[in-house]
């Protein structure tokens, strides 16, 4: 059997001849010959018309058929009844996202970037290339909007640009009118101490803490019981507390700050007050620190968040979030100002977890005894816990708590194909890292994010599990039934760690290994032969707990 996926691959290319059903993952069964000779005759410069359906009155097959015609090639179809014109015509023609995306390959090719691959290659670029004008030097490869562009790719692009319906000319310029994307991107530098603008308030339901308690999972009577929350003082009687993790996400998703390219985590994600269902948030943001990278490409942009109680503008919940950027036109430190600031919150922050604590302390004789594992420095702890994010719950989240990037919220453009669709948001990913290890480390009363770094993206529907190796232990001093923990948790793709890596020695040194790149993991996973690790660290998060023995 020969392939015949619609776009030539490896194997119809003779690299592997004589492919067998399975060989091939874009192998189908071989369709009649004439369904195959679309591609034949435009490769002998013959426009290739397909042959007529012949169930008139059946709409849905004939819009089946020809979809699957221009599939092999064909750019007509013979059509028996006037009634076939509009499917026909519809389905031949391409569509707007293929128009759109045609335009973008153009516009690149008339900028004189579809070379700047083919030039950094060695030995692909021709002698007197550079001294040539851009149009001849622009046949080559380059990257165009993430996706890989070459010749055969510029050919389409122009094809399909000559196929769109021709528009009527308009004599009169008052009759028409040309649409604007409206966008909610920075667009000034930003300079220290600078407050961005963020006009957004939100109020925490029970619906939208049901939905995120459904989606990461928590082990801990202060998150799942009312009576037990309420003993320790924070929320009325009958109600639940917002989880730690659903308070972080509060205080960084909704911003209007959307030109970032990518993130790459958080610092210092600290808790001040109590978090109600009910409340009123709104978040301020400040610009921290401004970091070019050596490239001289892109740039770490620091902003610093306070998740801000309405009504009484009291702070609950504060982090610094680490974005990627283009580059800007400087770099610069944090202010004095801005660690004063931070100093404070620190302490507010400190304030509050000796009050939690103190109570807890109070009630636990009153409470059902922790029957939590007791851990110690040094233990490595492989957990069972491993999920995806659906596609529905991620882009319910991102409805309800106003995530703003357009990579979370357009499906139809950012679908990585296979139903994954949209990338899974970095502080989601956190959240599903820690949710993988909540129910070994439960019984948890207080926890600071001390840090948390984004590896590599995720796709909905792909798996989460989690290892956590733990830094420190300490009692609390004064609080018996109370330890102090600092735990470092590796989220890993596709991987249920309690069974695979079971019996498996791991390096201590992999979990105090200071990076944010994916090669350095990988890297350190070559040389320690951990192949079942290679490629597979999505998240690195270390938290300070304070928990029940």
């Amino acid at each position: 059997m020969r392939c015949t996926n619609a776009w030539p691959c490896w194997r119809s290319l003779g690299a592997s001849p004589g492919g067998t059903p399975g060989s091939c993952r874009s192998w189908r069964p071989p369709r009649p010959s004439w369904r195959r000779g679309g591609w034949r005759s435009r490769a002998a410069g013959i426009e290739p018309f397909d042959t007529p359906y012949t169930h008139v009155g059946d709409r849905i097959g004939l819009e089946a058929h020809a979809r699957e015609g221009r599939l092999h090639g064909f750019t007509g179809k013979c059509c028996l009844h006037s009634d076939q014109l509009e499917t026909v015509n519809r389905c031949m023609t391409p569509s707007a996202t293929e128009l759109a995306w045609a335009r973008r390959v153009t516009q690149a090719q008339r900028q004189g970037t579809l070379s700047t691959l083919t030039r950094k290659v060695p030995g692909l670029t021709t002698p007197g290339a550079s001294e040539a004008p851009a149009a001849s030097v622009n046949e080559g490869m380059a990257l165009v909007e993430g996706q890989l562009i070459g010749p055969p790719h510029l050919k389409a692009a122009h094809r399909m640009l000559a196929l769109a319906p021709l528009l009527e000319p308009v004599e009169d310029a008052r009759q028409v009118v040309v649409g604007r994307r409206v966008t909610h991107a920075l667009e000034r530098p930003p300079m220290p101490d600078d407050l961005l603008p963020n006009p957004y308030e939100m109020t925490a339901t029970a619906g939208m803490r049901d939905l995120w308690v459904q989606c990461f999972y928590s082990h801990d009577r202060v998150v799942t019981s009312a009576p037990f929350a309420t003993r320790l003082g924070l929320t009325p009687a009958g109600t639940l507390p917002l989880p730690f993790m659903m308070g972080l996400y509060l205080a960084c998703c909704m911003s209007s700050t959307h030109g970032a390219i990518y993130h790459l985590g958080f610092r210092n994600a600290r808790q001040l007050a109590p978090l109600r269902v009910g409340d009123t948030y709104r978040q301020e943001i400040q610009v921290r620190r401004v970091r070019n990278t050596g490239d001289g490409k892109r740039s770490v942009v620091t902003t610093h968040r306070r998740l801000l109680r309405v009504g009484d503008e009291t702070p609950v919940f504060t982090l610094d979030k680490r974005e990627l950027y283009l580059r800007q036109p400087e770099s610069f430190e944090p202010s004095p100002e801005a660690a004063r600031r931070d100093e404070e919150e620190r302490s507010q922050a400190l304030a509050f977890r000796t009050t939690l604590t103190q109570r807890a302390h109070e009630v636990l004789p009153r409470a059902e005894a922790g029957t939590a594992p007791s851990f110690e420095a040094g233990d490595l702890l492989l957990h069972s816990f491993a999920r995806p994010l659906g596609i529905t719950a991620n882009l319910a989240l991102s409805t309800q708590l106003l995530v703003t990037h357009p990579i979370h919220l357009d499906h139809h453009r950012f679908d990585l194909g296979h139903g994954r669709g949209v990338v899974v948001s970095g502080g989601l990913v956190v959240s599903m890292t820690l949710a993988a290890a909540a129910r070994d480390l439960h019984e948890v009363l207080w926890e600071e994010l001390i840090a948390a770094d984004n590896i590599r993206p995720v796709a909905p529907t792909q798996t989460v599990g989690a290892l956590s190796y733990v830094l420190f232990r300490a009692p609390v001093e004064g609080l018996d039934g109370l330890e102090e923990l600092v735990v470092r948790t590796l989220g890993v793709l596709e991987l249920t760690p309690s069974a695979e890596l079971a019996e498996v020695p791991l390096p201590r040194a992999l979990f105090t290994l200071e990076s944010e790149r994916p090669s350095a993991y990988d890297e350190f996973c070559r040389q320690h032969g951990l192949q079942a690790l290679e490629g597979r660290v999505v998240c690195v998060a270390t938290r300070r707990l304070v928990r029940i023995r």
